[in-house]
């Protein structure tokens, strides 16, 4: 049973920060670049204040609360900055997903951190931006696909493979410098101001896929950053009928917007993971 007195309060200032920081951005490049990980931030401050005004109740059900009020403001927020012009429609469901997901792991933390007395300090430093230490290390996210090789290869390489899971539009040119272009927006086209093109670096059928982002959407917030990062898809035989995937990412620097880059990509790499998983194994129900 939620404490609804915490979720409305946390629920009213989370979206009222995200709806103030997605209005910033707005108007200030500056604090557009910040959405993606500033906006995961905000849900993870609604959660830790939702803990705080839920004292008392069990760890799972502060949990469930966070969920929900880092998803909801959160929300809200994309929504505004969709409605603004200033974030694509796909963002609306990826970004509502990992912000539910940090909501729920700051309303966890808040079980601990009122405990210790610490919690002022955090959320100080979470406003601040001042949490956490640079990593220019590589993202690497692996996953276990329920399909052959051959079958997870065309899913990557082919443009109607890309189609039945990344996106509603997309299409391929399978050599070294091809490009590689998707729309997350069903209602646009390829080669619209949402289209996302990246180059073929280099690739080993079946078994290896590198690209490098060439051009990126209207409204993406990490234009220079993009710049010195790249991809690589590794896939290895997991057993019969079992691909081994392993997304790598690389090229991370220590300022300021490569370090939030390397946050939005971390949880969209996952989704993208998770989403040929699910797509592999609907094809086999």
């Amino acid at each position: 049973m939620l404490n609804t007195r915490a979720l409305f309060l946390a629920l009213l200032v989370g979206t009222v920060l995200q709806v103030a920081m997605v209005v910033g951005g707005h108007y200030n490049k500056s604090v557009a670049s910040l959405f993606a990980v500033g906006g995961m931030g905000l849900s993870l401050v609604a959660g830790l204040l939702y803990a705080m005004w839920a004292r008392g109740d069990s760890s799972s059900a502060i949990a469930i609360g966070g969920l929900v009020a880092g998803a909801a403001c959160a929300f809200v927020g994309i929504l505004v900055s969709h409605i603004l012009g200033d974030v694509p429609r796909s963002l609306l469901l990826l970004g509502t997903i990992s912000s539910a997901v940090t909501g729920a792991l700051g309303g966890w933390l808040g079980t601990f951190l009122f405990r210790s007395g610490i919690t002022t300090v955090v959320l100080v430093a979470l406003l601040s931006g001042r949490l956490g230490a640079q990593d220019v290390s590589p993202i690497v996210t692996e996953g276990t696909v329920e399909a052959p090789v051959d079958s997870v290869w065309a899913a990557w390489t082919t443009s109607n493979g890309l189609r039945g899971w990344l996106a509603p539009h997309a299409e391929i040119d399978l050599r070294v410098g091809g490009a590689m272009r998707t729309n997350y927006d069903s209602a646009g086209v390829l080669g619209d101001r949402q289209t996302i093109e990246n180059t073929v670096l280099s690739f080993e059928p079946r078994r290896m896929l590198s690209i490098r982002v060439a051009s990126t959407p209207d409204g993406f917030p990490f234009a220079s950053a993009i710049q010195h990062m790249w991809t690589v898809m590794y896939l290895d035989e997991a057993g019969p009928s079992r691909t081994r995937l392993r997304v790598v990412s690389l090229g991370f620097r220590p300022d300021e917007e490569s370090q939030r880059m390397r946050a939005f990509f971390q949880w969209g790499n996952a989704a993208t993971v998770q989403a040929l998983q699910r797509h592999f194994s609907a094809r086999s129900q």
